[in-house]
């Protein structure tokens, strides 16, 4: 799908159903540049006084300790706990391998990741704990503000499904987590936060600015025909979906309108609209993008709805090939029936 840039209030006539949107907030709402002083950004974000650091030998546990690395370094972080896991039979059996006869491409093991940290700028606020029990994940993510963990690695060509203490924190806490999908490149540059224009999106900038103070937010909300699938279906005529198809686009257009103007101009850049399915159409929007991070908020925690398939945030911490930011919606707005934040 191609893009284009239009003022919101011009979407109406000049954008055709089917094409992707992009509201410029500098002309449609403020009527100015934006121009975002990123020292004074980054001095304003509060500190994170405690950082989780999830180290699993199946789960790019180097990838996380880099980015942890770079979090310590870019933002504010009191304190990192890095959290271990107990060695298996198996494990103990292959650690007594001569190195030179081991598999190289398992790359280096979680003992040589956690002296690398011990060696960086994070040294004289780390600790370490070893996971004995699936209380400790639960309990120390209570504990913290945020965590890092990485994906298992599985067969090429297959999702990269999330591990079991990832899922864990997902489902049994409301402690943001950040899930490292590739190796970091450097601190994020591009933010994409996905929004349905229902559910509260100012934690999930609120975090994407603690987490990557002098990156470029964008805002992108995916939009669909309410029964758009049953109709072409059904032998509707094309032209009547088109028609169907374009006055979800208007309404989607009003609504990240009324979505902007209630947060500070200087918060996010730009916000796109897009037509399609909320979790293929995010990640594809992310890679179009070059975007490094994708920031989602999560509104239930139920498993069943995990296993339909019918989280998003969850599908998309899963999927998608770049770090993805899961932050939880305030409480008193949660209901265990509700779909994730983005449609």
């Amino acid at each position: 799908m191609s893009s284009q840039t239009l003022p919101v209030e011009r979407v109406r006539s000049r954008t055709a159903p089917g094409r992707s949107t992009i509201v410029d907030r500098s002309r449609a709402i403020s009527g100015r540049a934006l121009r975002v002083d990123a020292a004074r950004e980054t001095r304003m974000q509060p500190a994170i006084e405690r950082l989780l650091v999830m180290l699993s030998p199946h789960d790019g546990h180097h990838d996380v300790a880099t980015r942890a690395q770079l979090l310590g370094s870019g933002a504010s972080v009191r304190r990192a706990v890095i959290l271990t896991s107990g060695l298996s039979e198996c494990q103990r059996v292959f650690r007594q391998i001569p190195l030179s006869r081991r598999n190289r491409a398992a790359g280096p093991d979680v003992d040589t990741t956690l002296r690398v940290l011990n060696a960086s700028s994070l040294a004289d606020r780390i600790s370490v704990e070893t996971r004995e029990r699936a209380a400790d994940v639960r309990r120390l993510a209570t504990e913290s503000d945020l965590v890092l963990a990485g994906r298992r690695r599985t067969l090429a060509g297959l999702f990269t499904p999330l591990g079991t203490d990832a899922r864990r924190v997902l489902r049994r806490t409301r402690t943001p987590l950040l899930v490292v999908a590739r190796k970091p490149q450097g601190p994020h540059r591009r933010v994409l936060v996905a929004t349905d224009l229902e559910t509260d999106i100012s934690p999930a900038v609120a975090w994407a600015r603690r987490v990557a103070p002098e990156a470029a937010v964008t805002l992108l909300h995916v939009y669909r025909g309410l029964f758009e699938g049953k109709l072409q279906g059904a032998g509707v005529p094309e032209q009547q979906i088109m028609s169907h198809r374009l006055g979800a686009q208007q309404e989607a257009a009003l609504g990240m309108a009324a979505l902007l103007e209630q947060h500070d101009p200087e918060t996010t850049s730009r916000a796109l609209l897009a037509h399609g399915l909320a979790v293929s159409d995010v990640v594809r929007r992310a890679g179009e993008l070059d975007a490094d991070l994708i920031v989602v908020v999560r509104r239930n925690h139920s498993w069943w709805i995990e296993a339909l398939g019918a989280s998003v945030s969850f599908e998309i911490a899963k999927r998608a090939d770049r770090d993805v930011l899961v932050v939880h919606e305030a409480a008193s707005a949660t209901s265990d029936t509700a779909p994730d934040g983005v449609k």
